[in-house]
């Protein structure tokens, strides 16, 4: 069984965890939803802990789900393509050294 990291596609402003209605970049369907420290949350998804593909597809769903952030919170910071944490513990320890 492959192991999961979590996909990372932007960092936004808020101190309330959520879940967003949207389609994730992977195989499956996969829960869309923020990991927070103090201010910040990271906007996240579940993906195995390989390297993701750089297809069309997959870059234009990252961008998407940023997109449709952006509809919703004023102040996004987009993160490079195919960045993935190995847990929820690991996005919280970046978004502390930030």
């Amino acid at each position: 069984m492959e192991k999961e990291g979590k996909y990372i596609y932007c960092i936004i402003e808020t101190r309330q965890e959520r879940n967003f209605d949207f389609i994730a970049i992977g195989e499956k369907v996969n829960e869309i939803s923020t990991i927070g420290y103090d201010d910040l949350g990271m906007v996240v998804s579940s993906c195995p802990l390989t390297k993701i593909t750089a297809n069309k597809e997959n870059m234009l769903t990252h961008q998407k789900v940023i997109e449709k952030v952006m509809a919703e919170f004023d102040s996004v910071l987009p993160v490079r393509f195919g960045t993935v944490a190995s847990s929820a513990e690991e996005v919280r320890n970046m978004l502390d050294r930030r």
